[in-house]
């Protein structure tokens, strides 16, 4: 884990609801993002979302490659 708290790493955070602020939803994630969210669904054990993470990731991936192999 990183953290630019080096405190926190490692630790459980309780945080209330009223402290949250909703953000929208991003339509779009770069490769590392979806990595760093990979290796949260499968710490959360959310198959579905791995799966759904994993197609997405793939796709990217494709795409960059294609997009090399045009330059």
């Amino acid at each position: 884990m990183f953290s630019d708290n080096s405190g926190f790493v490692g630790r459980t955070i309780r945080i209330e609801k009223r402290d949250m602020e909703k953000q929208e939803m991003l339509t779009s994630y770069s490769e590392g993002e979806l990595l760093n969210l990979i290796d949260l669904a499968l710490s959360t054990r959310d198959k579905d979302w791995f799966i759904e993470l994993s197609e997405k990731l793939k796709r990217k991936q494709n795409i960059i490659s294609f997009i090399k192999r045009g330059i």
